[in-house]
């Protein structure tokens, strides 16, 4: 497939800072690719260098096989010559235009004529569902109305690739799960490729074909969001994406394919897991368990061999599930269960793992994922 946007070796600094650090990433015709992280770690720097809004000290932007940016040679197009739209965090919505004149703004600039401005203006509205609100003005908008409004004035340019930036985070918790849905149907009705930056890991998850996750300007792994939720490719990657407790284990022995750990306040407790090449042959480490991957059952059933002792110490009724603190030796662990499973505070439990990650301490200290 063919690459609509490619980043080669970019590297922005301030000072001595440096913000976005030698990333590289390629993003196909009809993806979209969300770019995930904290706060402060490079993912909107890296937005605005693609967009021409900032400019990098290393490294070379593509887009649809045009050089629009390299620093080598001093190539640096601006925004406006780049084939992009963008919609920022803030709605960005002139106040003193009607949604019309919002949507048709920049085609007027470009010198269109004002039938193919109305008929363009028209056919965006009429995608947003907005078909019959173009004499408001913002101010008679909701949030969500008004960013459909940036949204529009973006798509209305027709260019070849969407800059998102953050759009959904002033919308409310139900405006924005609807929101996510409106985007992707929009994605997919114009086939236009987009690239998304969010510190929200739900929406990457949900909308996204492929994840790109940073931290401190490093760009840890590239993905769909199965494979940056299921095989982790950092320790960063799997404290980020979803929710992890961790227990102390001890790597026991390989057997052909997996690994056997011992792990629990006794030490009575194993599990089989996976391996790969950086697998420990032995020794201490530490298991990584997801809260879906965690078996609860009271202490009177357990029947199977393998299980440490618990005891839950708080719990909370989600509706479709129920999330438990239980401590399992000096350690505390969040498990969530189907609603079905109802578990009283205070009561002893088996603790047992369907799936984990063993994490160690590499040379420099940090630690990655070993197996899963």
């Amino acid at each position: 497939m063919t690459a609509i946007l490619t980043l080669d070796g970019l590297t922005k600094r301030y000072g001595q800072v440096t913000a976005v650090d030698n990333v590289s990433l390629s993003i196909d015709a009809n993806e979209f690719f969300s770019l995930i992280g904290p706060s402060g770690c490079g993912k909107t720097t890296t937005l605005r260098s693609v967009a021409g809004l900032e400019s990098a000290q290393q490294g070379c932007i593509q887009m649809a096989g045009r050089t629009v940016f390299d620093a080598a040679t001093r190539r640096d197009l601006p925004p406006n010559k780049r084939p992009i739209g963008m919609v920022f965090q803030s709605y960005a919505v002139w106040p003193h235009m009607n949604i019309y004149e919002n949507i048709g703004y920049p085609l007027k600039v470009r010198g269109l004529p004002r039938d193919a401005i109305k008929a363009r203006v028209q056919r965006v509205l009429d995608m947003l569902g907005m078909g019959n609100l173009g004499a408001r003005m913002p101010s008679q908008l909701s949030g969500g109305q008004q960013q459909r409004v940036a949204l529009g004035r973006a798509l209305a340019i027709e260019p070849s690739l969407l800059l998102l930036d953050e759009p959904l985070s002033n919308l409310d918790a139900k405006l924005r799960e609807s929101m996510r849905a409106e985007l992707k149907q929009v994605q997919r009705d114009t086939g236009l490729p987009i690239l998304y930056v969010t510190h929200d890991q739900d929406e990457a998850l949900a909308m996204s074909d492929r994840i790109g996750v940073m931290s401190a300007g490093v760009l840890h792994q590239i993905g769909t969001p199965t494979e940056v939720y299921t095989r982790p490719a950092t320790r960063f990657v799997l404290d980020f994406i979803g929710t992890v407790s961790y227990l102390p284990c001890e790597v026991l022995k390989w057997e052909d394919e997996s690994v056997k750990i011992r792990w629990g306040e006794a030490g009575e407790a194993s599990a089989m897991l996976g391996v790969n090449q950086d697998t420990p042959k032995h020794g201490p480490a530490s298991l990584a368990v997801r809260p879906e991957h965690v078996l609860l059952t009271p202490v009177a059933d357990a029947i199977q061999p393998g299980l440490a002792r618990g005891r839950v110490k708080i719990r909370a009724y989600l509706g479709d599930a129920w999330e438990y603190h239980v401590r399992v030796g000096e350690c505390l662990i969040r498990v969530r269960t189907d609603s079905a499973q109802a578990l009283e505070e205070g009561s002893e439990v088996a603790v047992g793992v369907r799936q984990g990650y063993v994490v160690n301490a590499d040379d420099a200290g940090q630690e990655r994922v070993l197996f899963s």
